[in-house]
């Protein structure tokens, strides 16, 4: 149901939920183990970068606030282990694929 939520939590614009991306990112941070880690990484990933991918050799500093969140959140999260679709769903992004790359990127 969680995972359900949010995607519905995805699709809210943000000058109807402003505070979505804060709230997918409890959603990450506190995921259980029966989450469908896949779909809450999809959602975050979706509502945190709306205009699709980041530029090709975009520094973390450039991302917007919500989306250095969205990053860290991961990192602080088991969601990277969710499985080999992961490296997939950050792909998508520009984002580096894995755990150790996207430390390295955002310098933690």
């Amino acid at each position: 149901m969680s995972s359900m939520a949010a995607l519905t939590i995805r699709g809210l614009e943000p000058d109807v939920a402003h505070d979505r991306i804060s709230v997918l990112v409890q959603h990450v941070v506190n995921a259980g183990a029966d989450t469908d880690f896949f779909m809450l990484l999809n959602a975050l990933l979706d509502a945190a970068f709306p205009d699709g991918p980041v530029s090709d050799g975009a520094g973390f500093d450039e991302l917007t606030s919500d989306q250095q969140m969205a990053v860290l959140a991961l990192l602080e999260s088991n969601v990277l282990r969710a499985g080999p679709m992961v490296p997939m769903l950050l792909g998508r992004y520009h984002l580096p694929r894995d755990e150790a790359g996207l430390r390295a990127w955002s310098g933690r």
